[in-house]
């Protein structure tokens, strides 16, 4: 059984938890430098999201809600490391554009078979006691814990990337006209919303391919959700052509084209200037003459007006030539546009260190301070000396005092309590 076409999922994608690392002693009766010997923990696998062009929906995803990359293993005596955790490679359709549910900021777009994305990090291993000898100590029994693995809710959007797109009223003739162009094989009915999902063909000529998407029927304030147009009118983003298919027999193919084209504007702006065709259908039940009044009256057409018979194959070869004319045309707008576009690359910034006054006690917060706490075993006392040392070392004592603490107070940082020493 066919997957039904989805193109909007929502995940919660976790990479892997770092190992932990080992507190171990180095066992040789007759070695007097023995000491600290335990291995670090292996990191936590990775969540990568690649684009595969035998995908064509996010179908598969559908009834996820979660998904965890392995986490890294345990160090070892012995300086043994841990294993680290295996990767979750997630594969989806070339054309998906991935944003984080937080902020909705854009993280990424798969475009190109075989491109990747890692979306969530795997947490490093944690260090083993040999890590932490020092001339203070030398024989540490304390190990750090493995990282906790980034975790984000995603939203994944597939926007189908194809040469041209045909675009339209219901039972324009979409679908017939798709079929007898390309090796597509969609659903074709006499009655309107026959296509209630995009259907992809190829066409094919002398070494050449144009893929062409044929999307469910428009109609009026589409944009803001009336009928099925608002699900997939993200898809013809990417077409570089647009052709729109009106049907000349219709009572009022003027307004008809008229609905469509004010469905793009309002959608999206940018639509309107993109290379079009604009396909009078149908002309076999009409007089002659009629596409050239059609013309006059949408003037001025945002491309060439040309007439056809899907049904009966009239003028398809006259339609092809104009297809592989445009899209030349388009890719060649594309490249130039390419040449000055600016590439952004975000970077996750960590959160800064804060501290809150908070009644009898002081609130502290902050990525670097968060991790020292989580990271080690606070009821052993060597290594709650070290997170005492490196909290100095990062100069919060001063952040405190200027917020008006004094020895003796009380500083909580997330469910632990402690009394400050100055």
């Amino acid at each position: 059984m066919a997957r039904p076409f989805v193109d909007e999922v929502l995940l919660t994608v976790r990479g892997g938890d770092g190992g932990d690392g080992c507190t171990s002693f180095e066992r040789e009766p007759h070695n007097s430098k023995a000491g600290p010997d335990g291995g670090d923990g292996g990191t936590g696998g990775d969540v990568i999201l690649q684009a595969v062009e035998q995908v064509n929906t996010l179908s598969h995803l559908n009834q996820k809600s979660l998904l965890t990359a392995e986490d890294g293993s345990r160090g070892g005596s012995n300086r043994k490391r841990g294993a680290s955790g295996d990767d979750l490679t997630i594969k989806v359709p070339t054309g998906t554009s991935v944003y984080n549910q937080k902020n909705n900021k854009l993280l990424g777009e798969l475009l190109e078979d075989g491109q990747t994305l890692k979306v969530a990090s795997g947490g490093s291993g944690g260090r083993g006691n040999r890590c932490f000898r020092s001339s203070r100590n030398q024989a540490p029994r304390f190990h750090e814990f493995g990282e906790t693995g980034e975790e984000k809710d995603i939203r994944i959007e597939l926007k189908l990337i194809a040469d041209v797109g045909i675009v339209g009223l219901p039972n324009a003739g979409k679908s017939t006209l798709l079929a007898h162009l390309t090796n597509a094989h969609p659903r074709v009915a006499g009655h309107p919303f026959t296509t209630i999902n995009p259907n992809l063909g190829v066409l094919e000529e002398d070494f050449r391919r144009l893929t062409l998407c044929d999307l469910p029927g428009l109609v009026n304030d589409a944009h803001k959700g009336a009928g099925l147009g608002i699900q997939f009118l993200r898809h013809i983003d990417r077409t570089g052509v647009l052709l729109h298919l009106v049907d000349i027999s219709s009572r009022t193919p003027v307004d008809d084209y008229r609905v469509v084209r004010e469905e793009l504007q309002a959608y999206n702006p940018q639509l309107a200037e993109k290379t079009a065709l604009v396909v009078c259908n149908k002309i076999d039940l009409v007089d002659s003459g009629e596409v050239e009044i059609f013309a006059e009256d949408i003037a001025p057409a945002p491309g060439p007006v040309i007439g056809i018979s899907a049904q009966e194959r009239t003028n398809l070869d006259l339609l092809r030539q104009q297809l592989w004319k445009l899209a030349e045309s388009a890719k060649t707008d594309e490249t130039d546009d390419s040449k000055t576009e600016e590439k952004v690359v975000r970077l996750e910034q960590q959160e800064p260190i804060k501290v809150i006054p908070h009644g009898d006690r002081y609130l502290l917060s902050g990525d670097r301070v968060s991790e020292l706490v989580q990271r080690f075993d606070l009821n052993n006392h060597e290594a709650l000396s070290y997170v005492r040392r490196r909290l100095l070392e990062i100069g919060l004592h001063k952040k405190l005092e200027k917020a008006g603490c004094r020895p003796g107070d009380t500083v909580q940082i997330g469910n632990r309590e402690f009394e400050y020493t100055g």
